[in-house]
């Protein structure tokens, strides 16, 4: 299955076709094997997360952005994996915005730039009064590191939750769901034996505390209209 999307990707990559009314649909994930597997040509992949609608039905929300990754084939630090993914290419996130479309009109929150590697987001769930919402954010470095953080957005001022403590900086973080409406959360994983643990979040503090284990009627809210796509793919010498 992997080398099926591989391979439709990279036929993509070939014709540099933009055709948003046919889009690749494909994980997230199977979009980045295809763009690092691509060893000899800088290229630009432009993608589109899924569509949530949020359980009042007045909100949809989506994360977009372009995604550049530079070679140098002379490069002596440069490897190639057993799956022909290649280091160390240098990763870029050209753009990044969540956009909610709403019946007053379409809100654009854009990210500030990163420059240690891809930085993708995806809308997960709602709280069920609709109020805030988690996104899932993944990182890949250009080191061939990865990371997968959890972000919540206060939807009626458009902030994010400042919660500096959730995980301890564990690299492996998932939303669970809402155990309130005010109230989060989130699987921690990572560190040197790869623990793992359970804590919850106050998203009108933004303060932590971890949990015994998985709490009881956890849940998320919202329907998803529409899969994660690619877009646009450009190929450069």
């Amino acid at each position: 299955m992997r080398n099926t999307t591989v391979s439709a990707f990279i036929c993509l990559l070939t014709l540099g076709w933009m055709r948003p009314a046919s889009a690749q649909v494909m994980p997230p994930q199977a979009m980045l094997d295809a763009l690092g597997a691509n060893c000899d040509r800088a290229a630009e992949v432009t993608y589109q997360s899924q569509i949530l609608a949020a359980p009042n039905g007045n909100t949809l929300v989506r994360a977009q952005g372009l995604l550049r990754k530079r070679v140098n084939p002379d490069s002596q630090l440069r490897t190639v994996d057993t799956t022909d993914y290649c280091y160390p290419d240098t990763r870029e996130p050209v753009s990044r915005q969540i956009i909610l479309e709403t019946p007053s009109g379409t809100r654009q929150l854009v990210d500030t730039p990163y420059e240690e590697g891809y930085i993708m987001y995806q809308p997960r769930a709602f709280s069920a009064d609709s109020r805030f919402l988690a996104l899932d954010m993944r990182v890949a470095y250009t080191d061939g590191n990865t990371g997968s953080y959890v972000l919540f957005l206060d939807t009626t001022n458009d902030t994010i939750v400042e919660a500096p403590t959730l995980c301890d900086g564990m690299v492996f973080q998932n939303n669970i769901g809402f155990a309130a409406d005010t109230e989060a959360v989130v699987l921690c994983q990572g560190g040197l034996r790869f623990a793992e643990r359970f804590e919850s979040v106050n998203l009108l503090t933004g303060a932590v505390r971890r949990l015994p284990s998985r709490p009881e009627g956890v849940a998320g809210y919202g329907n998803i209209i529409r899969a994660f796509e690619v877009i646009k793919v450009q190929l450069f010498e």
